[in-house]
């Protein structure tokens, strides 16, 4: 069986604060990249003219 430990409030609050941006941080940047594609627009025309 694991051994129990106990936590500190500010450690307890800085783990459950890493876990929470590092599950925001993968939607925010599938959202920055899919703004990204759509802001480079007739890029595939000037592409097709070379």
């Amino acid at each position: 069986m694991a051994e129990l430990f106990t936590l500190s409030a500010p450690d307890l609050a800085a783990l459950l604060c890493s876990r929470v941006c590092h599950d925001i941080i993968s939607p925010v940047g599938a959202i920055n990249n899919g703004l990204e594609l759509l802001d480079e627009g007739g890029a595939d025309e000037d592409a097709m003219k070379l």
